[in-house]
Protein backbone atom coordinates (compact mmCIF):
# COMPACT_ATOMS: atom_id res chain seq x y z
CA UNK A 1 0.00 0.00 0.00
CA UNK A 2 1.13 3.14 -0.83
CA UNK A 3 1.68 6.24 1.29
CA UNK A 4 -0.74 7.72 -0.83
CA UNK A 5 -3.54 5.32 -0.10
CA UNK A 6 -2.80 5.26 3.38
CA UNK A 7 -3.71 8.29 3.80
CA UNK A 8 -6.85 8.09 1.83
CA UNK A 9 -8.07 5.26 4.21
CA UNK A 10 -6.94 7.42 7.33
CA UNK A 11 -9.07 10.20 6.20
CA UNK A 12 -12.14 8.20 5.18
CA UNK A 13 -12.35 5.81 8.09
CA UNK A 14 -10.81 8.03 10.55
CA UNK A 15 -8.17 5.02 12.31
CA UNK A 16 -5.06 4.78 11.55
CA UNK A 17 -4.28 1.77 8.79
CA UNK A 18 -1.85 -1.32 9.91
CA UNK A 19 1.55 -1.21 9.12
CA UNK A 20 1.85 2.62 9.26
CA UNK A 21 3.86 4.65 11.23
CA UNK A 22 0.56 5.31 14.11
CA UNK A 23 2.37 8.56 15.55
CA UNK A 24 2.24 10.52 12.71
CA UNK A 25 -1.39 9.02 11.85
CA UNK A 26 -3.06 10.25 14.78
CA UNK A 27 -1.56 13.57 14.20
CA UNK A 28 -2.71 13.68 10.88
CA UNK A 29 -6.41 12.39 11.79
CA UNK A 30 -6.02 14.81 14.85
CA UNK A 31 -5.03 18.11 12.87
CA UNK A 32 -7.79 17.04 9.60
CA UNK A 33 -10.89 16.09 12.45
CA UNK A 34 -12.78 19.36 12.09
CA UNK A 35 -12.78 18.87 7.70
CA UNK A 36 -16.01 17.23 6.94
CA UNK A 37 -15.50 15.13 3.51
CA UNK A 38 -11.58 15.28 3.40
CA UNK A 39 -10.49 14.06 -0.08
CA UNK A 40 -6.89 13.47 -1.08
CA UNK A 41 -6.56 14.73 -5.01
CA UNK A 42 -3.49 14.41 -7.32
CA UNK A 43 -1.61 17.65 -7.80
CA UNK A 44 0.04 18.03 -11.33
CA UNK A 45 2.92 20.60 -11.52
CA UNK A 46 2.14 22.53 -14.96
CA UNK A 47 5.32 24.94 -14.63
CA UNK A 48 7.41 27.35 -12.33
CA UNK A 49 7.16 30.95 -12.96
CA UNK A 50 9.66 32.99 -11.35
CA UNK A 51 9.14 36.89 -10.14
CA UNK A 52 11.45 39.42 -8.52
CA UNK A 53 13.27 36.96 -5.50
CA UNK A 54 10.16 34.61 -5.19
CA UNK A 55 9.53 31.60 -7.35
CA UNK A 56 6.06 30.11 -7.66
CA UNK A 57 5.07 26.79 -8.78
CA UNK A 58 1.52 26.40 -10.69
CA UNK A 59 -0.54 23.40 -10.03
CA UNK A 60 -3.98 21.83 -11.71
CA UNK A 61 -5.78 19.24 -10.60
CA UNK A 62 -8.52 17.22 -11.81
CA UNK A 63 -12.34 18.66 -11.40
CA UNK A 64 -13.71 15.43 -13.44
CA UNK A 65 -12.24 12.71 -15.73
CA UNK A 66 -11.13 14.82 -18.52
CA UNK A 67 -10.92 18.60 -17.05
CA UNK A 68 -8.14 20.31 -15.18
CA UNK A 69 -8.49 22.82 -12.30
CA UNK A 70 -5.49 25.30 -12.44
CA UNK A 71 -4.23 26.78 -9.51
CA UNK A 72 -2.58 29.88 -9.51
Amino acid sequence: MTELERIKEALNSGTVPAGANTKQFEKLLKKCSHIVGAKVVNLYTIRDCGFEDSTYRVFAFPVKATLLMILL
